[in-house]
């Protein structure tokens, strides 16, 4: 990577400034990265330092002809505190200003904007001076930046698609559960990097439990949640097997692998199963009576139903009370059981507006599975 050399521009201004007494104008303006070998999707910072002397200049800065969101992508400039210093007779005023970034392509990425400012002038009017802003063009001395490619993951790895380095939780609830119960394992991934197309880390299908695919509950700049649904379907289901989480982490340049569990399960004694699920025997000519969730069945037949045209159906997965308003502590209205199928009207902030029949109430998204 090329430091950016200083490109100090004479500006002859109109209107008179204290600062310009003892000086020529001049403002000079610097691009820099805070990384010098950069890999593909790695999120980094885009600097930009702005010099002047004998010029008032506005606050806002933007910078024109940068790359295309295909290659670059950009969040807003944001506006660092602004220093002041004196050298010799000459106020000099210094305005930073940095950008989260990302390439999206390896190679050589060149950056050759301009910078767009407003510079403060005073004119003349009918009501007297006044002060007005008046936009100004500065050119930018281009830098080039390195983007490597991510390499390939070890053999027998399975990454999860993420660039950065994250903070990763599971967290299983409940683990003391009687036959047919619902665990839900909170996946929680949160750090500095790139999460756009996570692949969330996820229990596998076995003969212990009854697995659904992770779907994202929350998402966030830095952070993402999922949630996946596991239902044990005999006493064999001793555990949730370990899941591993693999990301590159591009500052020690490899991968790196967190793995949360396993995680023990305990059963309730017979008596304490919930004895609203219902019961069939899972094989009628030998006269046992094996528990097995309907709600299971229940989910997998309303997956493969249509849902009415311009609106969406959820399924219940918990016991859940309708309220009056989306919030906890507002008027109980009606109660779903597990299992019932309830129309979405509308959402905010974790709580859905669901309509069964005649019977309308919010209850929290988190109660219910959506398609």
């Amino acid at each position: 990577m090329r430091s950016a050399s200083a490109l100090m521009l004479s500006l002859l201004l109109i209107g008179n400034s204290a600062l310009a007494q003892n000086a020529q104008p001049t403002v000079s303006i610097e691009l820099g990265v805070d990384r010098q070998n950069i890999y593909q999707y790695e999120t980094f910072t885009l600097t930009v330092k702005l010099v002047s002397s004998g010029v008032r200049l506005g606050k806002n800065l933007s910078l024109e002809g940068m790359p295309d969101a295909d290659a670059l992508v950009m969040d807003p400039i944001e506006a660092l505190p602004i220093q002041r210093s004196l050298q010799g007779r000459t106020v000099l005023e210094t305005r930073q200003y940095r950008a989260r970034c990302r390439a999206l392509k390896p190679g050589v990425l060149r950056l050759t904007p301009a910078a767009r400012a407003t510079q403060i002038v005073q004119r003349r009017s009918f009501f007297g001076r006044q002060w007005v802003e008046q936009p100004i063009h500065l050119p930018v001395s281009p830098i080039t930046i390195p983007v490597s490619a991510v390499p390939a993951p070890p053999e027998g790895t399975f990454p999860s698609g993420t660039v950065g380095r994250f903070t990763y939780t599971v967290t299983p609830e409940p683990l003391d559960v009687a036959v047919g119960d619902l665990i839900k394992l909170r996946t929680r991934l949160s750090g500095e990097g790139y999460l756009d197309n996570v692949i969330c880390p996820a229990a596998s299908p076995d003969r212990a439990f009854k697995v659904y695919p992770p779907r994202l509950i929350e998402e966030r700049n830095s952070a993402v949640e999922f949630e996946q649904i596991l239902i044990p379907l005999s006493t064999n289901a001793v555990a949730i097997p370990p899941l591993a989480f693999t990301s590159f982490d591009p500052r020690a340049g490899n991968y790196q692998t967190q793995t949360q569990g396993p995680f023990r399960v305990t059963f309730h004694a017979q008596r304490e199963v919930d004895q609203s699920q219902p019961y069939r025997s899972a094989n009628p000519t030998n006269g046992t009576r094996e528990p097995v969730l309907m709600l299971a069945d229940q989910i997998d037949q309303w997956k493969q139903q249509s849902p009415p045209r311009g609106k969406e159906t959820v399924i219940v997965i918990e016991p859940v009370t309708a309220r009056l308003a989306p919030a906890s502590v507002a008027r109980p209205l009606f109660s779903c059981k597990p299992g019932e199928i309830v129309t979405v009207n509308e959402e905010s902030k974790g709580w859905i507006s669901v309509q069964r029949s005649r019977d309308m109430g919010w209850i929290p998204v988190d109660a219910v599975m959506r398609h």
